[in-house]
């Protein structure tokens, strides 16, 4: 486990760039083969907290600690919305967001699947589940419960 030089999360050792905020590790192995999307062969510093999209310094917009793309509706969500669960397929994220809507949680998932990207993104998982920051203890406590998270999700800097 490594932390992000940006926000300070937890991430994982082959993880390229920050679940949390977006930034891209400059250290990672394919740091310097993320390119932005928008700039051809300037290098990305970070990729859309939402869809991923990878953006240089030029063209990232940060708002509360987060980068996102220039789609106005991704930096609208980004702000009120935060990761709780990655998943390889939609199938999965719809089970995640059933049981947490059951228990009256809100959720929705977003399919990094929906973008197409002309630059190589690093995808850890494609499908990631957002749940309303306010409710992410909530949420991380019911998945435990449910036995749909292994452990306890650190606590991530505001």
């Amino acid at each position: 486990m490594k932390n992000c030089s940006e926000c300070g999360n937890i991430m994982g050792e082959s993880s390229t760039a920050c679940d949390r905020c977006g930034s891209v590790d400059v250290k990672g192995e394919h740091s310097s083969l993320i390119e932005c999307e928008n700039h051809f062969g300037q290098s990305a510093v970070a990729v859309c907290s939402v869809c991923g999209k990878p953006v240089c310094g030029d063209c990232a917009f940060k708002r509360a600690g987060r980068f996102f793309c220039d789609n106005a509706d991704h930096i609208a969500m980004g702000s009120d919305w935060v990761v709780i669960h990655g998943c390889a397929s939609e199938f999965e994220a719809d089970i995640f967001v059933a049981n947490l809507r059951a228990a009256e949680i809100e959720a929705r998932f977003f399919s990094r699947r929906d973008h197409v990207s002309l630059a190589w993104v690093p995808i850890d998982l494609a499908v990631r589940v957002m749940v309303k920051t306010l409710d992410r203890d909530a949420a991380a406590r019911r998945l435990i419960h449910l036995g749909l998270l292994d452990e306890v999700i650190p606590q991530q800097n505001s």
